[in-house]
């Protein structure tokens, strides 16, 4: 073998070059971890305030790189029996479900059993203009077939098992309510016939077909269809409206739902099937492409969310659940993130904007969530009374429910809708209006006796 010689002072050139590259590549990857590790620090102090706070329940999951460098569970699995949320908290997903259905819709077209051609007359001959609707159709939302959601008589059945026949007859007698293929719409009603259809193609249930087409490769044993509730399985309830008290929600019946919106999971879970099916892990790249291609903002199963970075996301909701998963596809990121909530406080704070913030280190500060208190019924008293600006004829009325032992907030314009107060320290308040998005902020002053507005505005106290 040919071997050079070198003189010392090449040699010396050398191994100095080689320790200033050594140093570098040390101080990027010192600054990276320590960029990295400031990043969780904040995200554990966010949901921390989160969790004191009372005001917000649930869970979530940040994958980078295939691999899980977050994740925090908050607040009651199950309120009643003082169940906390853990890491292995299953949820109901809501239309999270979608990119289930469309990846066994996919591995069906790659095994030649489908196409995203065929008409939807193959397998539904009474959905109206059925020979124009293409399954490719139905996964982007443009088929123009009525959503089922929208059936003013479906909040009285959605709870209630039903035949997977009486569901499809439901979608049949709605018709449609556009061209097929015009316009992209969001209707639940194209998930639920992919996932009968899906039944159809391969002679077994869609429980069946998730776990043998997903769950059991990936390994994943807190995803499957879900049932009746349990908390003994480690599966969350719902709520809604912290106030007076977290309400328990409904249960929606999932027959109702099949295909759409019928699987439980962990953010973790989650984050592990969106990381494998884009990585080329479930489906071939040139599916795994097909499902990432957008039409009028919605690609196979997802669709872009605002969110800062370039993406491809899921919002589902059901019963008091709120879910969102985010994959970010901009190639200097490759992150997913699933958030699920079993109970919120207020719809207009955005705790993934906070958290996706302070992830990607674009959020100095952190917002200030307070503390929900009980008051004492001497001390509700001090607050009682009605409260008025003469100069804009604003009064507003702060009474006691004695039943509820709470607070009620009337307002001079309907005294027909008390809402519920949020207390806080220091005479602290809040409330939200159901004509209002923002909730209202105030303090009262017990000892002059002002109600003074978040936006400077004060009111005198006229009447106790």
């Amino acid at each position: 073998m040919f071997r050079k010689s070198f003189t010392l002072k090449q040699v010396l050139k050398f191994l100095l070059g080689a320790a200033a590259l050594t140093f570098m590549s040390s101080c990027s990857s010192n600054s990276d971890n320590k960029k990295e590790s400031e990043s969780i620090r904040k995200l554990d102090s966010l949901f921390s305030s989160i969790d004191e706070s009372g005001g917000w329940m649930g869970s979530i999951s940040i994958f980078q790189d295939g691999e899980e460098v977050y994740n925090r569970a908050f607040g009651y699995a199950n309120v009643e029996d003082n169940v906390k949320n853990d890491k292995e908290t299953k949820f109901r997903i809501g239309s999270v479900t979608d990119v289930y259905t469309a990846t066994i819709i996919m591995k069906l077209v790659e095994s030649g059993k489908i196409s995203l051609d065929t008409k939807l007359n193959d397998y539904f001959l009474e959905i109206m203009k059925s020979p124009r609707i293409t399954v490719e159709d139905l996964l982007r939302h443009r088929s123009g077939i009525f959503n089922l959601l929208m059936d003013l008589t479906y909040w009285s059945y959605y709870h209630l098992p039903i035949s997977e026949e009486v569901l499809y007859h439901k979608i049949v007698d709605f018709g449609l309510v556009d061209e097929p293929g015009k316009k992209s719409q969001f209707s639940s009603s194209n998930y639920i016939l992919l996932g009968m259809m899906a039944e159809k193609i391969e002679g077994k249930s869609y429980s069946d077909i998730l776990d043998s087409l997903i769950c059991k490769p990936l390994g994943l044993k807190n995803t499957y269809v879900g049932s009746s509730i349990s908390i003994k399985d480690n599966e969350a309830s719902s709520y809604y409206d912290r106030l007076p008290r977290w309400n328990l929600a409904k249960e929606t019946d999932l027959s109702t739902a099949i295909g759409e919106a019928s699987i439980v999971s962990t953010p973790t879970e989650v984050n592990l099937f969106l990381t494998k099916l884009f990585d080329g892990k479930v489906l071939s790249d040139s599916s795994v492409d097909k499902m990432k291609q957008v039409v009028d903002g919605f690609s196979l199963g997802m669709q872009t969310l605002d969110r800062e970075y370039p993406n491809l996301g899921v919002v589902g909701n059901i019963d008091g659940f709120n879910t969102e998963v985010v994959y970010f596809t901009d190639k200097d990121r490759n992150v997913v993130v699933s958030y699920f909530s079993n109970g919120s406080s207020s719809s207009s704070i955005d705790i993934m904007g906070y958290a996706l913030a302070v992830y990607f280190n674009k959020e100095d500060s952190l917002p200030e969530f307070k503390k929900y208190i009980n008051l004492s019924d001497q001390e509700m008293e001090k607050y009682e009374g009605v409260y008025s600006n003469s100069q804009y004829s604003t009064t507003f009325e702060i009474v006691k429910d004695t039943a509820e032992h709470c607070l009620m907030f009337v307002s001079s314009n309907d005294k027909s809708d008390p809402s519920y107060i949020g207390c806080y320290k220091n005479g602290e308040f809040s409330v939200q209006m159901s004509d209002e998005e923002v909730p209202i902020e105030f303090t009262i002053f017990p000892e002059n006796g002002t109600l003074r507005l978040s936006n400077g505005m004060e009111l005198k106290k006229v009447k106790s």
